[in-house]
């Protein structure tokens, strides 16, 4: 495999649940899509070819982006992702400091704020994952297109008082072009 840093752009065929590496299976589980595990931590992501979009960024170890520090690790790809999505007209910012899981972000993803993960007025809009070897770190980027509140509740057991929680909190952008914005940004 030739070193370098990467950017795949991931094309589902279907949808699925993915929950993250040692999140449990959910009360409900979906009984149409298939359920699958990453390698990464975090809480569940539908993945669905019209609800996100979905990026994969590779960095060899030793890249000038590279951090040791796993928080501070996200904090370049945070900047290029909200400056890609300010250049498609979103106002955005960028999560600095701890993960703020909150009651359910365990769980969901979006639920959740974690470090460099991006939000559109206070409604997260990117959310974020790692995975490291000594080799490369490969970050997993879900950029929200459309956020299935009633799926992710059914599956979760999420009680109505906090379904509404949960919707405030998440938001959503149209980003059809934003492989052309991000490319034009890419360090």
């Amino acid at each position: 495999v030739e070193a370098g840093r990467r950017l795949l752009v991931c094309r589902p065929s279907g949808t699925a649940l993915v929950l993250g590496s040692s999140q449990p299976d959910p009360p409900s589980p979906p009984a149409d899509d298939p359920v699958h595990t990453r390698g990464s931590g975090g809480g569940a992501v539908w993945i669905d070819p019209s609800g996100l979009k979905w990026l994969e960024f590779v960095l060899p170890a030793g890249d000038e982006l590279w951090t040791d520090d796993v928080g501070r690790s996200f904090d370049w790809l945070g900047r290029l992702m909200a400056g890609s999505l300010e250049r498609l007209g979103h106002r955005t910012r960028v999560h600095e400091g701890p993960s703020q899981p909150g009651s359910w972000g365990r769980a969901i993803c979006f639920a959740g704020l974690g470090p460099g993960e991006v939000l559109a007025g206070n409604r997260k809009v990117v959310g974020m994952s790692q995975r490291r070897t000594r080799h490369l770190c490969r970050f997993g980027v879900a950029v929200l297109h459309h956020f299935a509140a009633d799926r992710y509740a059914a599956t979760f057991a999420v009680p109505e008082t906090d379904r509404r929680t949960i919707q405030v909190q998440v938001g959503a952008v149209p980003a059809d072009c934003l492989v052309d914005a991000l490319v034009g940004k890419l360090p």
